[in-house]
């Protein structure tokens, strides 16, 4: 090959990696154009990144476009390129590099060969500082590892007529979660180094030290003198301190503690368990509205400052009450079935049994046991039955009530009807048309009974109909009737009215209908002729054979 054709070779090669790698080699904002490539080839190319301060983990990108326009014609028509590079991050003060994007790699397959012939090309590059990046200032740059060209099926190494890297802009990098006035630009979550303890910030808070500086750091360390427990409470696992101490927020955080069922006191519910905080002030325990996750053995809660924290169980010994003693009914006859019942409440901490006894005139009648959790209560009901009439002295524990036994059941109430919900369904009808006008018949007496249901139009009784109802039974009634003149007419079932209008029904002029038309069958006039003509020839020539 000649010196000439080589050396336009070579410009093509760099033109080509420089201009379309896709983001290989930046510069800044403003377009820089080809130098010693302006034999061929004119380019372009720019970049920019979505954002210019971001946190360590946090995914940003940096867009790259290219653009190049070719000149003259080239000796050489290439067919791919291939560019693999890499970003890295270097701090301004320190001079710590990290690495944004290990490794991508572009392949192009089309370029402008032709005098006129342009193009473009634009790639999204992610890129992230990795978690332990130092917080301030760093110098974005891209390098180059490989670059390759294929010409008809060779692939080239082209990567030492590249520049090896570029800077392409700068980026502050903070560490934390935390803004400058102190608030959390996105959720937290802190853990202690066994993971046992944790807590979680909600981001929009604002966490404060108690100077009233904005946090720096979150720790969550085990403390290996804790405070004694309250009287009748224990504390499960270890205690954790908060740091830094006295740090407040101005919305609340969660905090999570997890316990082991071991730990947990016997008799005590697991339901109970509460997370309690250290009030250093007053030097005392307060016990916090409390989520309890028995399947995850997680207790959760919401607190507003940093100070230590432990899964507590309160102790106090079962402790048994009683309350809402009921007799049902308490007036009865003789072997009818009575329900006497109490509430008994447990409203110690820990499991407790409870014995019940019914008295009836001071002996007892009947007992029974119940075990109950700390704060937990449970209805018991007793079922007994006299055979005795009189006035008799019910009572457990120390509630009392009055059951009285006749001689003889009371006769039940006699029937008693009421009637409600009236409809007239539809409201609107026209002439002939039917409406269905219902009412709610109700038996609230102490019998069954037959009701006579009566229905008016405009006052006059238009239909009755008899509904047998048992005692508390209730039962829709209908009636279907029509009117063929129009207006409005009242509707009365008892006490309760209504409405219903008839309208005008519309009768159109009928049209008159089409005459039939009587279709003409050409074929049978036609074959008719046919068969006439062919008739009359036959005759014809008998006649004619004859006169012969």
């Amino acid at each position: 090959m000649d010196q000439p054709a080589y050396s336009a070779r070579n410009a093509w090669l760099l033109l080509t990696i420089l201009t379309l790698g896709l983001g290989l080699v930046l510069c800044d904002p403003v377009p820089t154009y080809a130098i010693s490539l302006d034999e061929y080839f004119t380019y372009s190319y720019t970049m920019s990144l979505s954002q210019t301060e971001v946190y360590a983990d946090e995914v940003f990108a940096a867009a790259v476009s290219g653009q190049a326009t070719c000149k003259k014609d080239l000796p050489l028509s290439p067919s791919a390129a291939s560019v693999t590079s890499r970003i890295t991050a270097r701090h301004q003060t320190t001079g710590v590099e990290v690495v944004l994007n290990s490794a991508y790699t572009v392949t192009l397959n089309s370029f402008p060969s032709k005098k006129g012939e342009s193009v473009q090309e634009t790639v999204i590059v992610p890129l992230v500082f990795p978690g332990g990046s130092q917080s301030g200032t760093y110098t974005i740059t891209g390098e180059i590892t490989t670059a390759k060209l294929r010409v008809v099926a060779i692939w080239l190494d082209v990567t030492k007529y590249l520049p090896t890297s570029q800077v392409l802009g700068s980026v502050t990098c903070r560490t934390g979660y935390i803004s400058d006035t102190g608030e959390f630009i996105k959720d937290a979550f802190v853990q202690s180094r066994d993971r046992r303890a944790t807590v979680t910030i909600r981001k929009g808070t604002t966490g404060l030290s108690s100077e009233g500086d904005p946090l720096s750091e979150i720790t969550i360390v085990r403390m290996d003198k804790p405070p004694l427990p309250p009287v009748n409470a224990e504390v499960i696992g270890l205690v954790y301190d908060f740091r830094p101490e006295g740090a407040s927020f101005d919305e609340p955080v969660t905090i999570r503690l997890t316990y082991d069922d071991a730990g947990i006191p016997a008799g005590a519910a697991e339901a109970n368990l509460v997370v309690a905080v250290w009030d250093r002030a007053p030097a005392k325990w307060i016990q916090l509205d409390s989520t309890v996750d028995p399947e995850n053995n997680i207790v959760a809660a919401d607190a507003t400052h940093f100070t230590p924290y432990a899964v507590m169980a309160n102790t106090r010994p079962a402790a048994f009450g009683l309350s809402d003693f009921s007799i049902t009914p308490a007036e009865a006859a003789i072997d009818e079935a009575v329900v006497i019942s109490v509430l008994v409440s447990n409203t110690g901490d820990l499991e407790g049994t409870y014995q019940l006894e019914l008295q009836v005139d001071g002996a007892v009648t009947a007992t029974k046991t119940v075990t109950l959790a700390g704060g937990s209560s449970i209805t018991v009901p007793f079922t007994i039955s006299r055979d005795d009439s009189g006035s008799h002295t019910v009572s457990i524990g120390d509630l009392s009530g009055t059951l009285a036994i006749q001689a003889e059941r009371p006769p039940p109430t006699p029937a008693a009807f009421a009637t409600s919900d009236l409809s007239v369904k539809p409201p609107s009808i026209t002439s002939g048309e039917s409406v269905v006008i219902g009412a709610l018949v109700s038996n609230t007496g102490g019998q069954g009974g037959i009701y006579e249901l009566v229905l008016k139009i405009d006052g006059v009784i238009t239909d009755t109909k008899e509904v047998a109802l048992a005692s508390g039974i209730s039962q829709t009634v209908t009636f279907t009737l029509s009117r063929a003149n129009p207006g409005t007419y009242a509707v009365t079932i008892d006490d309760l009215s209504g409405t219903f209008v008839v309208d005008a029904r519309e009768t159109l002029p009928q049209a008159p209908l089409p005459q039939p038309t009587r279709a003409v069958n050409w074929w049978l006039i036609g074959g008719s002729i046919v068969i006439g003509i062919i008739l009359g020839l036959a005759a014809a020539f008998v006649i004619a054979r004859r006169l012969a």
